[in-house]
Parts: C-alpha cells; sequence; structure tokens
C-alpha cells in the first residue's frame, strides 16, 4: 500500500464486508477478517471495533483460539478502512484546483473550495466527500479541462 501511494497518492484504503466475509462463506472460512486487521484495517462501526479489539486479545493471548463464525459473521457487518499515517491530503488536491481555473468562479465557489480542502485534510473523508460532489463549479470546470486535455 505504500508502493501504491508513492505511485498513486492514494492515502486511504477501503475493505468492503463481502472481501473479508458478508455473504462470503470461503471468506468466513479462512478468517479474511484477521488478514485486513492484521494489515491496520479497522471497522468503520464503533461496535464492530469493540467486538474486534475484544475478539483481537483473545486472539493474541491464546494462540490455538480461531473465531467462531458467528463472530467473523459480526466482524464483516461493516467496511474498513485504513489510512497510511501522516499522509496529507491537501496537497494531493490542490493541483485539481489549479487545473479548474478557480480565477473564473464567483467568490462564493472560492469559499466552498477553501471548505474542501480544509475537508480533505480531516480524518474523516466522508465531509470532504459530500462537499466535492456538491461543488458543480469544481466539477464542471476540471470536466471541461479534461476533454480540452483529452484531444
Amino acid at each position: 500500500m505504500r508502493v501504491y501511494h508513492q505511485l498513486t497518492g492514494c492515502s486511504r484504503y477501503i475493505a468492503n464486508p463481502y472481501q473479508f466475509g458478508a455473504d462470503n462463506d470461503e471468506a468466513l472460512q479462512s478468517g479474511a477478517f484477521w488478514f485486513y486487521y492484521r494489515l491496520g484495517y479497522r471497522p468503520v462501526d464503533a461496535t464492530v471495533r469493540k467486538l474486534a479489539k475484544t475478539e483481537w486479545h483473545r486472539v493474541r493471548s491464546d494462540k490455538m483460539h480461531r473465531s467462531n463464525i458467528r463472530t467473523l459473521r459480526r466482524l464483516a457487518s461493516c467496511d474498513m478502512h485504513f489510512t497510511l499515517p501522516g499522509a496529507r491530503g491537501i496537497e494531493l488536491v490542490a493541483p485539481f484546483v489549479a487545473a479548474a481555473e478557480p480565477s473564473t468562479w464567483p467568490k462564493d465557489a472560492h469559499q466552498a473550495v477553501r471548505k474542501i480542502l480544509q475537508a480533505k485534510g480531516a480524518a474523516s473523508e466522508l465531509d470532504f466527500a459530500r462537499r466535492m460532489c456538491g461543488h458543480d463549479h469544481f466539477l464542471q470546470s476540471l470536466r471541461k479541462r479534461c476533454r480540452q486535455a483529452d484531444r
């Protein structure tokens, strides 16, 4: 993931529940949840995260312990996220903003893009994603620039 980060700038990775057991018996039987957990992925749901922490202590204290299928199903009930420590998100968005020619935008669009950049640097990217999807000037300008570059 660090190599992928170096190549693409991606600093956050998401594993969906199917990958480690939701509606996937093979993943449940293999204990795939623990593969992701050992890599540093953590459940996004607080209740599931607490269950994972408790179960992980059991696994670590008893090398013969295997999580039962019922527990693994509960653990596979939400996404798991992994964010590289020290990754700086705001610098990854700035070139796109510059390419979208913000000098042509109205004042309120400038204020909104500042909030997008601030949200990108936050611990959770949910606010960033919502703000990004709602910024029509930015998205339309970026689409226009991409079409021009494609020609």
